[in-house]
């Protein structure tokens, strides 16, 4: 029975790594502008959550 994981047939397990990639408009909006300002900078650890 598949589980309809895609590395199921190959037997492969492990990490995945992934590049995100964020453009933004050449001219940015003053709402955005003023959104990412106000942004927190480095106070985000999704490692917590599960208490590494």
């Amino acid at each position: 029975m598949s589980t309809g994981d895609p590395y199921e047939i190959l037997d492969v397990r492990g990490d995945a790594f992934a590049t995100l990639k964020i453009v933004l408009p050449d001219k940015p909006d003053p709402d955005l502008k003023e959104f990412v300002s106000r942004w927190p900078a480095g106070t985000y650890d999704p490692r917590q959550l599960v208490g590494v």
